[in-house]
């Protein structure tokens, strides 16, 4: 009798401790975190990887943008520079070449005087002594004076080109004579016929002249 209750007090104790280890064991295990895989740490890793790729994608557009703007806004300002350059030197044309029909108009004047005088240098007195020192060629004389002297102060005066090489852009040639009637050298202004005039540095009215032949 004594041995058999002996046996059921053991066998409770080893099932109750065998229930402690159990329970201690599971407990343990529960306890214990599980270290992150591979595939989580490649994940974020690639994430990372990503939005640095886009920021760096982002900022060469952003470099990109702001040189061509650069490059606009320079291109605008040569332009604006440019167009202020023009714009100036037009005001100065205008400035300078507002009075050229006016002054063509006056040429015909100076034409005019530079005729009579050349007639009355021609005309004899009876007694054949050339009257150089009349009257009327001393007021055509002194009036062509005047013109001239005013011309010059606007800017304007007359070219003539005798001797000098022939110009189709400043000259207009009337006709032409060989070598042997002229000492100048071929291609060269032999005569002028009617003197031309510039404007400030700019010719308003071909000389009319005669050119030596081009052998």
């Amino acid at each position: 009798m004594t041995s058999r209750i002996l046996n059921c007090n053991l066998r409770r104790y080893f099932c109750r401790t065998n229930q402690h280890i159990e329970f201690g064991t599971t407990k343990t295990s529960s306890d214990k975190q599980s270290p992150p895989s591979p595939s989580n740490n490649q994940t974020q890793h690639e994430g990372l990887s990503q939005e640095c790729r886009e920021q760096i994608e982002q900022m060469e557009k952003l470099k990109s943008d702001n040189e061509m703007l650069t490059d606009k806004y320079k291109r605008a300002l040569a332009d604006m520079e440019n167009l202020r350059k023009r714009t100036q030197r037009q005001i100065e044309e205008a400035k300078l070449f507002a009075i050229q029909p006016f002054c063509k108009d006056l040429l015909e004047v100076a034409d005019v005087l530079d005729l009579a005088l050349n007639s009355l240098e021609k005309v004899k007195t009876e007694d054949g002594a050339a009257s150089l020192d009349s009257g009327v060629h001393k007021g055509i004389k002194m009036t062509k004076e005047v013109l001239l002297k005013t011309f010059k102060k606007h800017g304007l005066v007359p070219v003539k080109p005798e001797g000098q090489k022939f110009d189709p852009n400043l000259h207009e040639a009337v006709y032409e004579i060989s070598k042997d009637q002229s000492n100048r050298p071929a291609g060269h202004i032999a005569h002028v016929l009617n003197i031309g005039y510039s404007l400030n540095d700019r010719p308003i009215r071909p000389a009319k002249v005669g050119v030596v032949k081009m052998e």
